[in-house]
Formats: C-alpha cells, sequence, structure tokens
C-alpha cells in the first residue's frame, strides 16, 4: 500500500505549470515532500483522537462513515513488528522506529507496561507496586533508541516490538535524457548503499588477462573488500576479455572504493579480475532510484496540496501557498 511518487510529482508540477508558477526541481521536490509526509503522519494521531472523541458522544456513524476506522486504517499502514535484543541491560530498537505501540515477550504471553523513567523509584518503594515477572515494565532511554525492563533480561534475550514506523523517505529519482537533457522519472527501486540495477561498470574494472572464456555469465561469484552483500553482477566476455558488467539486483552495504575480484572459477582465465567501485555504481551518489510515499492512498490529495503550500515558499509565490491552503482548510471543514 503506497503513493506513486511519480503521480504526485506530475500532478504538483501540472498544477504549477497551470497557474504558470515556476518550476519545482527534484531536489526541491523530495525535501519538501519528506516534510510533508511526516507532518501527514504526526496528524493522523492528532485526528484520530478528535474522532475517537466524537465516536464517544455517540455522533459518528457505522460502517464507512467511522471516520476513527478510516483513520486507523491510515496508521496501520505503517504498522510493524520488529524484536530488540538485550545487551547489559538495555535493548536498542528498531531504527524506523516512530512510536511504539507495545513490547511483548516473543511468544506473546506477557506484555511490559510503559512507565517514565523517574517513576521507578517510586514504584520500587513498595512490594505491591514493584515490578515483577508477572508485572513486568520497560522504560525509554536516549532519546527513545533503547529500552530497560524490570526486572532486567538477560544478555541476549529478545523481545518483540510492535510499532509504528517512520516512513521511508519519498524519492523521485531521475536519469537525463543524453539527446534531450530533459529528466525522465527511474522507477528502479532506491536503496542508498545498494548498487543501481542495469549499469554497465566495465570501465571500473582492473584486468590484463586475454584468455577468459567466452559466453554471458550471469550471477558471477565475487568476494567483497568491503562490507557489501547481495548485489549480483552479468559478465559478457568476447575475444578473450571482459566486454561488460552489468549490475544485476542492488544488494546493500556498498561503499565507493569497494574492491570486487571476480571468480575465475566462472570466467576462465588466470589473472585475477577486480572492480573498484566508482559513485556511478551506488544509488546514493546518483540521481537514480525512486521511494515511494509510504501513506494510505486516501492521502494523496493531501499530499499534493500540502507540498504546493510548502512550493510557494521556496519558489516565492505566496499565490500558491494560499491557494493550497485554502483547499486544506476547506478539506478540513468538511471534516468537521
Amino acid at each position: 500500500m503506497a503513493i506513486n511518487i511519480n503521480t504526485v510529482y506530475k500532478t504538483v508540477l501540472s498544477i504549477m505549470n497551470k497557474e504558470q508558477r515556476g518550476y519545482l526541481t527534484p531536489d526541491e521536490f523530495n525535501k519538501i515532500a519528506k516534510q510533508v509526509q511526516l507532518n501527514l503522519v504526526d496528524k493522523s494521531f492528532y485526528d484520530l483522537n478528535k474522532a475517537l472523541v466524537y465516536k464517544s458522544r455517540g455522533v459518528v456513524n457505522q460502517g464507512v462513515a467511522d471516520t476513527a476506522d478510516k483513520i486507523q486504517e491510515k496508521i496501520d499502514a505503517l504498522y510493524k513488528t520488529g524484536t530488540a535484543t538485550f545487551t547489559s541491560g538495555s535493548a536498542t530498537l528498531p531504527t524506523d522506529i516512530y512510536k511504539i505501540i507495545s513490547i511483548v515477550s516473543n511468544d506473546r504471553l506477557r506484555t511490559y507496561e510503559e512507565v517514565k523513567k523517574h517513576e521507578i523509584t517510586y514504584m520500587q518503594s513498595s512490594p505491591l507496586t514493584a515490578p515483577s515477572s508477572t508485572f513486568p515494565v520497560y522504560y525509554q532511554e536516549t532519546a527513545g533508541t533503547s529500552i530497560t525492563t524490570l526486572p532486567a533480561l538477560a544478555d541476549a534475550s529478545t523481545v518483540t516490538v510492535d510499532y509504528i514506523k517512520k516512513p521511508d523517505d519519498p524519492r523521485w529519482g531521475y536519469e537525463i535524457n543524453s539527446q534531450y537533457g530533459n529528466k525522465t522519472h527511474d522507477v528502479r527501486t532506491f536503496v542508498s548503499d545498494g548498487l543501481v540495477p542495469s549499469t554497465d561498470i566495465i570501465n571500473m574494472l582492473s584486468d590484463t588477462d586475454t584468455g577468459r572464456t567466452n559466453g554471458t555469465y550471469t550471477n558471477v561469484a565475487y568476494t567483497n573488500s568491503g562490507s557489501g552483500t547481495g548485489g549480483t553482477l552479468n559478465v559478457t566476455v568476447s575475444g578473450g576479455v571482459i566486454t561488460a558488467i552489468v549490475i544485476g539486483s542492488a544488494g546493500s552495504g556498498y561503499s565507493i572504493g569497494d574492491v570486487l575480484t571476480l571468480s575465475n572459477a566462472t570466467i576462465g582465465g588466470t589473472a585475477t579480475a577486480t572492480i573498484t567501485l566508482a559513485g556511478q555504481a551506488i544509488f546514493r551518489h546518483t540521481t537514480f532510484g525512486s521511494t515511494n510515499f509510504e501513506l494510505h492512498p486516501s492521502e494523496e490529495m493531501s499530499l499534493v496540496t500540502g507540498i504546493l503550500a510548502y512550493s510557494g515558499i521556496v519558489i516565492r509565490d505566496p499565490n500558491i501557498t494560499q491557494m493550497a491552503s485554502q483547499i486544506i482548510q476547506s478539506n478540513e471543514a468538511t471534516k468537521q
């Protein structure tokens, strides 16, 4: 469940072009889109609270008219389950956590109640309120990046974390047309430290052997001097030499300067063939690769109007901001 970033970008540009308000570059769009997406996620929690208040008063209908359920659907689009492993009494939380829903044992038979760190002293002052194996608690430390449980769990113990994830940063990736110079949307999935599929990296090859075995080889085995794994290479040998090395899949963990050593057992020859990765082979050093919005499809219009509102500030046209603000206010009014 996601919203296509190319659809949103084209819609924003179409509206701006219709109003003759200028052009929003991909870099500007990506930065604005990130903020608007986070704003909409945060707003969903406030909207849910308001809808639940209305529901408790009996002024919300059932079925498709149940606004609380509709807003909960938006939040559930970012629902995720992970694990946290304990070391020296604390466990590091998943890095993409936005809001913890619950901490439970792996068999889900025991739920850890969240408490504030300053409450621990008072809880432990009485046997009636002290945490125990039947009433375990946890508190967050270091700006919400780790948790500690009471009673303390042994090293290597794990718990299950249910949470709302922080959505991945949206990205409208593009290629530049060599003939016309225009930017065209790149549909490849962006992996920050992954290799760019379909890219020929023959220019990064160091190989003096002319006795390779002719043929086309897929998923050629190699070793990496760095930590990157999972990326695949397709190699073509013609006339005894390597003539093409095309990336098959992205993998992850690659860095500029990593040396990939190809296996002679596959491509023949005796000398070592190595590839020293340059920036054009790794997504984060290029304009390639896209990431869609991780929001419920119903948020598409809110994304467009929110981005337009910020765009008016970026290109210094208050009319765009005013137009988008009026649309947002009108939409909010209909929800009351």
